[in-house]
């Protein structure tokens, strides 16, 4: 056969040299799904750190999730090599989304949010905001676990993995 199910995901068999391999083919229309999706949302709507419009990554994150926080320490890693990291935040909690909103609401909003990745305090505020736009976003993505990488090309990563396997994907 040139087509088998495994796992819920339909893979194609291709003979490569004296052996096969399978190409996942529900996973490769996924990830140009999601590549349409993130990249329609425009960077005024999400925390953004960096100028990239080649070399970027969308994460979903948490403010209160350990390996969210310990991704966001390396933020400087990603700068340095010129990769774009834009956030979409998941609020489970009503008091985290009205931690997020504030940190949007802030006069410099990733500072604020930068303080709430250090388990910080920040002083509450309300304004017009998209986080309940991340939450519809990251609803439709199918996504419920943090932190969650997407690469340019729609790929996704779960879970925490350092810069350089990251920088590594987005290069290659």
């Amino acid at each position: 056969g040139k087509y088998i199910f495994e796992g819920g995901n339909l893979q194609k068999v291709e003979k490569e040299g004296n052996s096969y391999v399978f190409i996942n083919l529900t996973e490769a229309s996924s990830a140009l799904e999601r590549k349409k999706i993130l990249k329609n949302i425009p960077d005024n709507k999400l925390f953004v750190y960096g100028q990239s419009n080649e070399n970027y990554i969308d994460v979903i994150t948490d403010i209160d999730c350990r390996y969210c926080q310990k991704f966001h320490q390396d933020i400087p890693i990603y700068l340095e090599n010129g990769i774009k990291v834009r956030y979409l935040v998941l609020a489970r909690k009503r008091s985290v989304k009205s931690k997020i909103v504030s940190a949007w609401c802030a006069k410099n909003k990733n500072g604020a949010f930068t303080l709430l990745k250090s388990r910080k305090e920040i002083k509450k505020k309300h304004c017009k905001n998209p986080i309940e736009y991340h939450q519809n976003i990251i609803s439709n993505l199918g996504i419920s676990s943090t932190p969650t990488i997407f690469l340019p090309n729609g790929n996704l990563i779960l879970g925490y993995k350092s810069p350089k396997e990251i920088i590594e994907k987005i290069k290659n």
